[in-house]
């Protein structure tokens, strides 16, 4: 299995968009239809969602899945954190059609509203640093909300090349990436933070994928080669 550092991700997701032609409005779509795949699969009775919704394309991937989310009937409220007006025009498209469909956007105030689970749609995988206060009392208030907490692509707070937190992250139950499993889901606190970890690749072709080498290989029963057999009479210093 290969991971892919938060750059490498990057020029994997320029190369859906670029070669294999998949608009990123598109890309947004999938991507909200597999987080949507995987709540339904584990909570299938889920009646009420919270999304956090921030200001980059993970804020994108949000709107759409809150969009998703209501088109089948549950009860949906969004919650935003950041400049919304800085979205890029795929985010700022699920927004307005959010809004257009009559959902209303409540920037954050400290407080979450009670509900099933909590979507995290803030940073995504382009943290480089440390939280600032407001943004780690948001990080600890959620963590301890009673809800089941969803991440899309990577817990927010959790860096996505080192898998430490900066220096905390949302504690997800589940957390659905994309594109590229990225190496911080696997190292240190990653696999903590992420929990259940699920993978989709948006119909990412092999030949855009073969044209970037991953950082590393997660060793696992397919690849990892283990020692010959020894001869029970043997020495250490014969190995």
């Amino acid at each position: 299995m290969k991971l892919y550092t938060r750059e490498q991700a990057y020029q994997l997701d320029k190369l859906a968009i670029q070669q294999d032609q998949q608009p990123g409005r598109q890309l947004m779509q999938q991507a909200a239809e597999a987080v949507w795949r995987a709540i339904q699969n584990r909570w299938s009775n889920v009646n009420h969602i919270v999304v956090l919704a921030g200001s980059g394309n993970n804020g994108g991937d949000a709107f759409a899945l809150a969009l998703l989310a209501s088109n089948n009937g549950v009860n949906v409220d969004i919650v935003s954190v950041g400049n919304l007006s800085h979205q890029s025009p795929e985010s700022a498209f699920y927004r307005q059609q959010w809004q257009q469909s009559g959902g209303k956007v409540t920037p954050w105030t400290g407080v979450c509203p009670e509900c099933d689970l909590i979507i995290d749609g803030l940073l995504g995988i382009g943290l480089s640093k440390s939280l600032n206060s407001d943004g780690q009392a948001m990080v600890k208030y959620i963590n301890a909300h009673q809800a089941a907490k969803v991440c899309i692509d990577i817990p927010s707070g959790l860096n996505a090349n080192t898998g430490n937190p900066m220096p905390c992250a949302i504690q997800a139950d589940l957390t659905v990436t994309f594109i590229a499993r990225k190496v911080g889901c696997y190292l240190a606190d990653g696999p903590d933070y992420c929990a259940q970890l699920e993978f989709d690749d948006l119909g990412l072709s092999t030949s855009s994928r073969r044209q970037v080498d991953a950082a590393v290989q997660l060793l696992d029963e397919t690849n990892a080669r283990m020692p010959a057999t020894r001869k029970k009479n043997s020495h250490k210093n014969q190995f």
